[in-house]
């Protein structure tokens, strides 16, 4: 009963297209309103135009046919010529005067017989390069407008023709036009009022919770929950923002998750491209540190496992911000031992100088921290590390169901070898970095022993990093107080 009873209701409530199609009603009384405003501000700009081109075409006019007449002073003919000109309502007064300014011929309502002062003032009216000069004035309560243009022959202006107009005759017509205009847009808009405020209430509260809600969507708010039980198309909406959060919650804590297992630029890879995860990988230019605890075997030994575990979490959570922030990414942890990684997710050219620099950082790390740690009287580890650099393959290795992301190679082999035969607090390095540019004027390098590796006959030369260059000293300082938040003052390098 109760799921018929919710079917009537549904096929009872208007849907969504009626509710619009009420709207567009009020959208059209909306529209006539703005039809109505646009209308005569368009009527009245364009009458006004179309009376100020007038105007000014009547007063060259006379401003042409006088010139021979002001030439000659023939008072006659251009006392007939504005004579002529004054008739009907609108033009109620046409004068000639002198180039000063002085009347010499006039009929009907003219400025100069109102206002003296026309005689004086004539000439800064047309300032500029104004060819037509116009100005409003009153008379008995009645507005009128006066245009003058300057009657030229050749470059001499031998006068001025002045033409008065009866405003308030050329705003009578099209002032009528807009009143009737504005009253009928005013009726319909008072008509359609009270619907409007309904039926906008009506559908704008649903978009004002939405809005609340993407609000809170954006300031990253993803808790947020639409309660509304409607069961229009805005109650699916409100669903399926509901259940588009949820799923945003848990990417994020999946991704959370994730950053506890794996670097979070190999995360980041894995979120951005979830559909196109396969088994494979790419030949790339990398380097490779292996960075192993010395004497795990008697510290684990001499240690319960959970104080083993905190003390390693420690130390390698300063070896991962170390790696972050020098362009590498964790490969994975072994143990004992970290492996990091620089250039295998993009391409990085510096990556073998990026790697050096990280192992420089973390011997730095490594050893104030534990100069503070044997101060506090806690124990300490020391690491041991190897850096290689050259040709390997990146990518998903495994099988469909469970798989890493990493490098393998001989170059891998080659770095893990190096770390095998470093020492406390020492970086060993391969040849073919101590040959890469630049990297014995960064650092400085010193020949270590020669080590023999399977399936080489010849002995492999390797090479210890004591320190970095007296210029690189400040960037490594920087780095080292942002990994640990210590002073850098207070180290020694």
């Amino acid at each position: 009963m109760k799921a018929i009873a919710h079917r009537i209701v549904d096929l009872l409530r208007p849907p969504l297209a009626v509710r619009l199609a009420a709207i567009m009603v009020i959208l059209v009384c909306g529209a006539m309103a703005a039809l109505g405003w646009i209308l005569s501000s368009s009527l009245s700009n364009n009458q006004r135009r179309q009376a100020d081109d007038l105007c000014t075409t009547m007063t060259r006019y006379l401003a042409r046919i006088a010139r021979e007449a002001t030439m000659a002073d023939d008072r006659l003919s251009m006392k007939i010529m504005v004579t002529g000109l004054v008739t009907g309502d609108s033009v109620v007064g046409a004068e000639i005067l002198s180039p000063n300014g002085e009347p010499l011929v006039n009929t009907g309502l003219v400025y100069s017989e109102v206002n003296s002062s026309i005689s004086k003032g004539i000439k800064g009216r047309f300032t500029e390069g104004k060819v037509i000069a116009q100005w409003p004035w009153q008379f008995q309560g009645v507005r009128h407008i006066s245009y003058a243009a300057p009657i030229r022959f050749k470059s001499i202006i031998a006068g001025y023709a002045v033409v008065t107009f009866n405003r308030n005759y050329l705003d009578r017509n099209y002032q009528l036009t807009i009143d009737i205009i504005l009253y009928a847009t005013l009726i319909t808009m008072a008509l359609a009022s009270f619907p409007a405020y309904i039926i906008s209430r009506r559908i704008s509260d649903p978009v004002r919770k939405i809005m609340h809600g993407l609000e809170a969507y954006q300031e990253g708010d993803f808790k947020f929950r639409f309660h509304d039980r409607r069961r229009d198309e805005y109650g699916q909406l409100m669903e399926a923002l509901n259940q588009m959060a949820a799923g945003i919650v848990r990417k994020g804590q999946l991704e959370e998750m994730l950053n506890r297992y794996l670097s979070p630029q190999v995360v980041g890879r894995i979120m951005g491209d979830v559909e196109n995860i396969t088994l494979g990988g790419r030949r790339i230019r990398g380097s490779v540190i292996f960075a192993d605890v010395v004497g795990f075997t008697a510290l684990s030994e001499n240690m319960e496992p959970e104080g083993v575990a905190v003390i390693l979490n420690h130390y390698f959570g300063l070896i991962s911000r170390a790696c972050e922030i020098c362009h590498g990414m964790v490969d994975k942890y072994m143990g004992d031992c970290a492996m990091l990684v620089f250039g295998a997710l993009e391409d990085d050219p510096d990556h073998c100088f990026h790697a050096v620099f990280c192992s420089v950082l973390i011997n730095l790390i490594i050893a104030e921290e534990n100069l503070r740690r044997k101060q506090e009287g806690l124990i300490t580890i020391e690491f041991r590390l190897g850096i290689n650099t050259g040709t390997m393959l990146a990518g998903n290795m495994g099988s469909k169901n469970r798989m890493d992301y990493t490098v393998v190679g001989d170059a891998v082999n080659l770095a893990s070898r190096l770390c095998g035969v470093s020492g406390p607090g020492m970086i060993i390095i391969s040849e073919e970095i101590y040959h890469r540019p630049n990297i014995q004027q960064r650092f400085k390098v010193v020949k270590h022993q020669s080590i023999r590796l399977r399936g080489i006959e010849d002995e492999v030369p390797t090479f210890k990093v004591l320190g970095i260059a007296e210029y690189y000293k400040d960037r490594l300082l920087e780095k080292f107080q942002v990994v640990t938040g210590y002073n850098p003052k207070e180290v020694s390098l």
